[in-house]
C-alpha cells in the first residue's frame, strides 16, 4: 500500500513510514496533542514547507513538539500584551484560519504567527463575554424593584431594621 502525505507530498509505503524512526516520532508527537488540535495539524505543518521540498520528518517533529508547549499552559502570550486564556479547541481554530488564509506567505520559520491569530481570537472571545456579562446584569439591574423602598419594606418585615445592623 503506498501512501501520499497530504501536507507534504511525500509517496511511501506505509512500511517505509513506519521504519522511519522520526516518521514514527512525529506521528507520537501528533498523539501527543489534545484532541482538537490533530486534526488541523497536518495542515499547519504544511504551511512551514516551501513549494519544491518536503518537510523532513525531523523538522515536523520538532514543530509539533513545539506546538505542544505552546498549548500546553492554556494561555497565550504575544509580547507586548496581557496574556489570554486558550484552550486548545481556540488553538485549532486559529490553525483553521491560518491555514485558510491564502495570502499568508510561506514557509513559516516560526510559530509567532499562530500566537498573534490565537491571541486575537481569545481576545475577541473575552471582550464578547465582557459584553454579554454586562448586557446580564443590566438586565438583572432593571428586573429588580424601581425603588428601594419595596425592598426597605421587606427587610424590615424579615429582620426588623433597614441596613441589617439592628437586631429584632
Amino acid at each position: 500500500m503506498r501512501l501520499v502525505c497530504p501536507s507534504c507530498g511525500a509517496v511511501a509505503s506505509a512500511e517505509a513510514w513506519q521504519n522511519d524512526a522520526d516518521a514514527r516520532r512525529a506521528l507520537a508527537a501528533l498523539c501527543n496533542l489534545p484532541k482538537e488540535v490533530q486534526p488541523v495539524s497536518f495542515r499547519y505543518l504544511a504551511l512551514f514547507r516551501s513549494g519544491q521540498r518536503a518537510l523532513a520528518w525531523a523538522r515536523a517533529v520538532k514543530l509539533l513538539e513545539e506546538l505542544k508547549e505552546l498549548i500546553r499552559p492554556g494561555y497565550v502570550s504575544v509580547k507586548g500584551q496581557i496574556d489570554r486564556d486558550c484552550p486548545p479547541a481556540l488553538w485549532a481554530e486559529a490553525i483553521d484560519k491560518m491555514a485558510a488564509n491564502p495570502a499568508l506567505s510561506k514557509p513559516l520559520k516560526n510559530h509567532n504567527y499562530l500566537r498573534q491569530v490565537a491571541w486575537a481570537l481569545a481576545e475577541g472571545r473575552d471582550r464578547r463575554a465582557d459584553q454579554a456579562g454586562r448586557e446580564a446584569e443590566a438586565r438583572h439591574q432593571t428586573a429588580a424593584p424601581a425603588g428601594g423602598d419595596e425592598w426597605d419594606a421587606r427587610w424590615r418585615e424579615k429582620y426588623g431594621t433597614t441596613n441589617g445592623e439592628g437586631e429584632r
